[in-house]
């Protein structure tokens, strides 16, 4: 039996299988880094321009869109941060038409989307491309947490004004409670 050469990678050690390689031809249609930071961009200048609907001020929506501006140009910055919650402070005193109004459901999504897309656009480099084929999860994880959103605000508009029945109120007292054990039960498995 001879031995092993002294350059050889032990078994223990060794991959147990091979690494599958993927082509960049495989990936899809790439588009460059910046793109990103110009939907940040986009964004921002919706929810500008959701606000100047709603009756905000010149000069608020002037501060607002220095705001977006910044935060294309630098996403990771705390511009966008300010962007979503001015927005939310704004539309709260501007808005007459009550919480489920069409431009409060608008900021919402709109809000969402600028967090993240300048999460995005942050780890992304300028000079990079980016497959439109990464973007398949966030955008999956975007459209579920607005699907669940949208419900709860079905849920609101359907719930009546006043004082609510008892049996509402048990019920929401349960369904928080599932929702701890939920949580806990899912924390243990970690």
């Amino acid at each position: 039996m001879t031995a092993p050469p002294a350059h050889a990678v032990p078994p223990a050690l060794a991959a147990p299988h091979a690494v599958p390689t993927v082509a960049i031809e495989d990936c899809g249609i790439a588009v460059p880094g910046w793109v990103l930071r110009l939907v940040v961009g986009a964004v921002s200048a919706a929810v500008v321009a959701v606000l100047g609907a709603e009756g905000a001020p010149v000069a608020v929506q002037v501060v607002f869109g220095l705001l977006g501006a910044s935060g294309a140009v630098s996403p990771s910055s705390a511009a966008p941060a300010a962007l979503g919650g001015g927005a939310a402070l704004v539309s709260t005193v501007y808005n007459t038409s009550g919480m489920l109004a069409p431009a409060v459901l608008a900021l919402v999504v709109l809000v969402h989307l600028l967090h993240v897309s300048s999460g995005l656009a942050a780890v992304v480099p300028r000079g990079a491309r980016l497959h439109l084929s990464v973007l398949r999860r966030p955008l999956r994880r975007f459209l579920t947490i607005q699907a669940v959103v949208f419900a709860l605000a079905g849920v609101a508009a359907v719930v009546p004004a006043g004082r609510n029945p008892v049996v509402l109120e048990v019920l929401a007292v349960l369904g928080v409670a599932g929702l701890a054990v939920f949580a806990i039960v899912q924390l243990r498995r970690r």
